[in-house]
């Protein structure tokens, strides 16, 4: 049986009309503050999280212990950029 690969590249840039220093504040420390709960993919979601480092995850949690990882870091510009390497299936 053969299995066919496929990748996907997919750039967002969203421009917000604030400080570069304010959106990084929101993006690495306070995703509680605007992500969405219809974002979420697990039951019961908590949290969401940036780890603004390379190796550094963006991921969420759940009440219950469950966690779904959104993707890994592994580009960042502090204040600048983060860049990201994801794997994301439907549940």
């Amino acid at each position: 049986m053969e299995t066919a690969a496929a990748t996907m590249l997919v750039e967002i840039e969203v421009e917000i009309n604030a400080p570069k220093a304010r959106v990084w504040e929101a993006l690495t420390k306070e995703m509680g503050a605007w992500w969405r709960e219809d974002f979420f993919i697990t039951k019961k979601p908590s949290k969401m999280t940036i780890e603004p480092w390379a190796g550094g995850r963006m991921y969420e949690e759940s009440e219950s212990g469950e966690s779904m990882l959104w993707s890994t870091v592994n580009w960042v510009i502090p204040g600048e950029k983060l860049s990201f390497i994801s794997q994301i299936w439907p549940p």
